[in-house]
């Protein structure tokens, strides 16, 4: 399940539903429909760039970030199923990366994709309503 799970993310789509789950089965939905192309074009790169695949856990991140636009530690630790240490180790790979930017300091740290995902994604403006405009 965990190769379909990454594989879905990979090429932008949604998680996996599991709410028609109960106590004595488990009832997964997994989303269809057309790939999240451009989502896809950067995780190519990057793991051209690094010559391995991302990891789940930044999958998760990106995919969130492409849905929610912005992110905290808090909500990407429930969303991979660990702590805030490790959850804040993975956006900061992404930062690291350029595939992510922090915004603001310590525990009231944000994450958004970066100026240069978001131009990948074709989407610069939505960058400049997350961020507000550059210095320059």
């Amino acid at each position: 399940m965990d190769l379909i799970y990454q594989g879905l993310l990979r090429y932008g789509r949604s998680s996996p539903d599991y709410q028609r789950s109960d106590a004595y089965s488990v009832v997964v939905r997994l989303p269809g429909g057309e790939a999240d192309l451009p989502l896809l074009r950067v995780v190519i790169e990057e793991e051209n760039r690094r010559q391995s695949p991302l990891p789940v856990e930044s999958l998760i991140a990106l995919a969130q970030l492409r849905q929610e636009r912005r992110l905290d530690t808090t909500t990407l630790a429930h969303a991979i199923q660990r702590n805030e240490a490790i959850a804040r180790s993975v956006l900061e790979r992404l930062v690291e990366a350029g595939l992510v930017e922090a915004h603001g300091v310590k525990k009231g740290r944000t994450y958004t994709l970066s100026p240069q995902v978001y131009r990948e994604l074709g989407q610069s403006a939505d960058y400049v309503r997350q961020a507000g405009f550059n210095l320059i």
